[in-house]
């Protein structure tokens, strides 16, 4: 399950497993989960229920990896979050760090959340994680690994981040993406914003809403854009709208550049959008760039610095130039963030003979920051929150560039769903694309 969602997260992974013994044993290293599975002897780790992590980070050390162990009045829990802490009880992360004057071996957010379940009162930890979640504001969707032979999903009320449970015969299993469940928890479904199941010893669950859902959700619409799997419940259906509704706004501003030769896709989360952009323009579809070998689960936009991005990029891609020699290419890309990966793979599509490179983006600009779990970079990072359409295009060296509007981008909203929750998604009521309309959530970071 977690080398299926390697795209995700290449920064660490862990797994903790809950023993016969009643002693959760983990492996937390740094790295894609898959060289995690190569390094872990699964026989070391017996038992029946466990939890893993795959994190994507732009800083951080073996410290912030997760899942993150600790103890709590002599029980132990292994906590996995994915999604970022923005208040608790009115402060900030930093503030409410400083407040309980305790030691911190790590920087994530994840150390404060255990430290405020462990400030909890009582005795049961179940009843500790629901108490100390009411009290967060953020984007989270979490697994605790308890050792009394409980495992706990919770989804933050708001509904930011995917969190799936598929059931079946002796199996109950939780993943980011559904298309990640094992094939035997045929049965699925997504937790629900505010909402926490247990699974206790005997794979029984319990369903319970912890808080209840807010009346504006903010379904992160960047997840549908790039984050998921092309397998992924529904995203297929939304790319390919999203690129049906690029080509005919470039038909009706006039914007479909002339003589043009084919589409280029843009591999893997451009595919869906690039085929139905050449579909609908009537253009064939040129194999125009490779993923090589060695770029499974690498992801351009999660590098540290600008160099190390626009190297994965380098290595990643591989333009085929017997395709592209000579022609007027239309490369289609889900979304532009920072630039780099677009810099590197026009240039190397110049360099292998192409004639000319038109870039179409199957999403709108993105202009702000997201403090909600994507860790896109500050607004002064954004390209498009500082250079015009123009200077953008020149930035990139491409010939022409055009983007899909927010309209039209948001038109495609209904196609999106929670499932088992809410069916037909709209805007201003269930989806956050504050990054790219400014419409951010009442708990915005101070000064964002």
């Amino acid at each position: 399950m977690q080398v299926e969602l390697e795209g995700r997260g290449q920064h660490s992974a862990g797994v903790h497993a809950l023993g016969p013994d009643g002693t959760i044993r983990y492996q937390n290293r740094l790295g894609p989960p898959s060289h995690l599975i190569q390094r872990v002897n699964c026989a070391g780790y017996p038992g029946c229920m466990a939890i893993g992590h795959n994190r994507y980070a732009t800083a951080g050390t073996l410290a912030d990896a997760q899942p993150l162990w600790g103890r709590i009045n002599d029980r132990q829990i292994s906590l996995a979050v994915n999604g970022d802490t923005v208040r608790i009880d009115g402060m900030t992360v930093a503030e409410y760090r400083r407040s309980l004057r305790t030691v911190f071996r790590a920087d994530s957010d994840t150390e404060v959340l255990l430290h405020l379940v462990a400030q909890m009162p009582g005795l049961d930890l179940v009843e500790m994680l629901q108490n100390a979640f009411r009290r967060v504001e953020g984007a989270w969707s979490l697994l605790a690994l308890l050792n009394d032979g409980r495992m706990v999903a919770m989804r933050d009320p708001w509904g930011f981040r995917p969190l799936w449970m598929g059931r079946g015969k002796g199996c109950v299993a939780f993943a980011s993406e559904d298309c990640a469940l094992p094939r035997e928890a045929s049965r699925r479904c997504e937790v629900a914003p505010g909402e926490m199941i247990i699974v206790g010893p005997g794979l029984v669950v319990e369903r319970r809403t912890y808080a209840p859902p807010a009346e504006r959700l903010f379904r992160c619409s960047f997840e549908e854009v790039y984050f998921k799997s092309p397998g992924s419940r529904g995203v297929y259906r939304f790319r390919t709208a999203c690129g049906k509704a690029t080509a005919e706004e470039m038909m009706r501003a006039d914007a479909v550049p002339a003589c043009l030769d084919g589409v280029v896709p843009v591999l893997d989360s451009g595919r869906d959008g690039g085929n139905a952009v050449a579909y609908r323009l009537g253009l064939p579809v040129i194999c125009g760039v490779n993923r090589t070998r060695l770029s499974k689960g690498f992801r351009a936009f999660q590098g540290h610095t600008e160099a190390a991005r626009r190297k994965i990029a380098f290595g990643k891609h591989a333009p085929n130039r017997e395709a592209i020699r000579g022609k007027r290419i239309l490369l289609v890309e889900d979304s532009i963030v920072r630039g780099d990966t677009l810099i590197v793979l026009i240039a190397m599509l110049r360099a292998a003979g192409a004639r000319e490179v038109h870039v179409a983006v199957v999403s709108p600009r993105i202009t702000g920051p997201c403090y909600y779990g994507i860790a896109t970079p500050k607004r002064e990072k954004l390209i498009a929150a500082n250079l015009d359409m123009e200077e953008t295009r020149n930035k990139l060296g491409a010939d022409s560039l055009f983007h899909l509007s927010v309209a039209g981008f948001q038109a495609n909203y209904h196609l999106l769903s929670i499932a088992g929750f809410r069916e037909h998604l709209t805007a201003g009521r269930d989806v956050c694309d504050a990054c790219l309309t400014g419409d951010y959530p009442p708990f915005v970071l101070p000064g964002a």
